[in-house]
């Protein structure tokens, strides 16, 4: 009786396991091949593999969330157009490259432009209900010092979540 069962567990197991295998595909990052979920959201990928590149307005756990602030850019490696790395789901080939000049470039104009333009804007654009004005001003503060970035002022986020 207990090998029976055994027996079964172990076939929905292994059922279970074939199907995960199955839905497994490669891609490259900067060279390196990795393997994922197919239909994975590219930034997870590259945070799970330790590619990590900067992004404010993603959020995992909420769908809608990304695509707004565009600094989380990468290149496909073939024709380096731009990528919007939060928005893009992986699929079989994918060949991205996370890091460069022209990528760098692209990142830091996108920053630049939201902080500059309109301060109203750039925060409602990377605001969610769940982080504190604090919060917010930290991530931006963090993403500005790693990557070179204008650095923004506090009363300017805070002000801005106010308002919003």
């Amino acid at each position: 009786m207990l090998s029976k069962l055994v027996s079964k567990q172990s076939k929905k197991n292994l059922a279970r396991f074939a199907s995960a295998v199955d839905d497994l595909i490669t891609i490259t990052v900067d060279g390196k091949e990795i393997k994922a979920g197919k239909g994975t959201n590219l930034v997870d990928v590259l945070n799970k593999n330790k590619n990590a590149i900067p992004t404010l307005c993603y959020h995992p756990d909420i769908p809608t969330s990304g695509g707004l602030c565009r600094v989380c850019l990468v290149a496909d490696a073939k024709t380096l157009q731009p990528i919007i790395a939060c928005k893009t789901k992986i699929y079989q080939g994918m060949n991205i490259v996370t890091s460069g000049p022209k990528i760098e470039a692209w990142r830091k104009a996108n920053y630049t432009l939201m902080m500059s333009s309109d301060a109203d804007i750039a925060m409602a654009m990377i605001k969610d209900k769940t982080k504190s004005s604090s919060e917010v001003y930290n991530k931006m503060q963090e993403i500005a010092a790693q990557h070179g970035y204008h650095q923004v002022d506090k009363s300017t986020v805070i002000n801005n979540q106010l308002q919003s």
